[in-house]
């Protein structure tokens, strides 16, 4: 004969529900830290940078008193303040960074606002001359372990770091140098001795054997490192930008040119190959911009028709997103936007190549990103509109979104 099955009281109940109920919550709790963004909290900001290795985050913002810039460093994993940057003078405004290889320090260039620089006269205009100097500063205390000028007194100067591999640190801009970054001397100075400010940008490549410069009047220089002798000299017109692909081998320049009245505007670009100086098939651009160099011969633009509006100014189609292999000269996806307003723009590639991201502006903006190599979303998520920039992590897991004037950086980890 069976015996009738009792019936649960509410206390025996409670003992069996509870413990479920907190597992549950602490299994979201869990799944909710691992997906939400950890938010960092920094000021109006100017320059954000991930440390090599991953551990630590370089932050450059305004000053409340607009006086002068201030800085910090982050860990990059939990967001705690590791340290405050001590101004190199009141009134100095920071400009760029860049980490040692071994993330034992960065260096920043800055400029003295309390002097108003000289001016001087280039073809008719009135430029300031900048005199820069250079800050290094130590990761672990923030401490500022040297400085020193950019450039002699005479000179006018206008740049921002890269530190290179071997421990180098080389200047961009004006003039490209080379600096011993024990004894803060200046070892060399690269590229044509022009008339100051003729020199308009400077880029070195990604193993620093080769750097190229141009100016406003759309000259092009290559000069060869250390031996300083020029590779290449072009002239174009309406030049805007250029930049170097990851293995060094080929030079993408883009030329802005406006068409006649009511017609499209146009971008257009060479992909030019520096070792043979041979001219490579470019991707079928109207208005091409934001590049993004990736892996195993892969580019990335934006692609904008734009048309001059009745007031003068511009207005944008629909844009699309191209990723381009310049080594087999063929289309490898693009993504179109699915509405009249929608746009992309600021494109990056991971460092590891695996991934590309874009951000998507329509009535609210969001950070995507794509698998490299078959366009597929992998993820999505909504940021503030002033959440226009982001930085890829060094392992390429994770990324910060932030917007220069805006007061904090949001860092997205990647699903595994």
């Amino acid at each position: 004969m069976k015996t009738a099955k009792r019936p649960w009281t509410r206390a025996e109940k409670s003992l069996f529900v509870i413990p479920l109920l907190l597992a549950l919550a602490a299994g979201g709790n869990w799944l909710l830290q691992r997906t939400a963004p950890l938010f960092i909290g920094t000021g109006e900001l100017k320059s954000v940078a991930f440390s090599p290795d991953g551990r630590y985050l370089a932050v450059l913002t305004r000053h409340e008193s607009r006086l002068a810039d201030a800085g910090a460093i982050y860990d990059a994993r939990t967001g705690a303040l590791q340290a405050r940057l001590p101004v190199p003078t009141p009134n100095a405004s920071l400009h760029g960074l860049d980490w040692a290889p071994d993330s034992s320090r960065f260096a920043t260039t800055y400029v003295d606002l309390a002097r108003r620089p000289p001016t001087y006269k280039y073809r008719g205009k009135k430029r300031f001359k900048f005199f820069y100097r250079v800050a290094i500063w130590d990761a672990a205390s923030g401490a500022r372990s040297g400085f020193f000028p950019y450039a002699p007194a005479h000179e006018y100067s206008y740049a921002s770091l890269d530190w290179a591999r071997d421990g180098k640190l080389w200047g961009v801009g004006t003039p490209p140098a080379l600096f011993d970054v024990q004894s803060g001397q200046r070892l060399r100075r690269f590229g044509p001795q022009a008339v100051p400010g003729a020199l308009e940008w400077s880029m070195f490549n990604a193993s620093h054997t080769q750097i190229v410069m141009f100016n406003k009047e759309g000259d092009v220089w290559i000069y060869e490192i250390p031996g300083g002798r020029m590779v290449r000299k072009w002239r174009f017109r309406d030049l805007s930008f250029a930049a170097w692909s990851r293995d060094d081998d080929v030079l993408a320049i883009f030329q802005n040119q406006r068409k006649k009245k009511d017609e499209l505007w146009s971008g257009s670009l060479r992909l030019v190959n520096v070792r043979t100086g041979r001219v490579l098939t470019p991707p079928p651009l109207v208005h091409g911009e934001g590049e993004s160099w990736g892996r195993d011969g892969q580019i990335a633009f934006v692609d904008r028709p734009v048309r001059p509006n009745a007031r003068g100014g511009t207005g944008s189609e629909t844009s699309r997103v191209l990723v381009w292999n310049f080594r087999a000269a063929k289309m490898v996806w693009q993504k179109t936007s699915g509405e009249q307003d929608e746009q992309f723009s600021s494109l990056s590639f991971s460092p590891n190549g695996r991934w590309l991201s874009a951000l998507i502006s329509t009535s609210s903006s969001w950070r995507v990103v794509w698998d490299a190599k078959t366009g597929k979303e992998i993820c999505r998520r909504r940021v503030n509109s002033e959440e226009q920039e982001m930085k890829w992590a060094p392992d390429s897991k994770s990324l910060a979104t932030y917007g220069y004037g805006g007061n904090g950086i949001r860092i997205w980890r990647l699903s595994d």
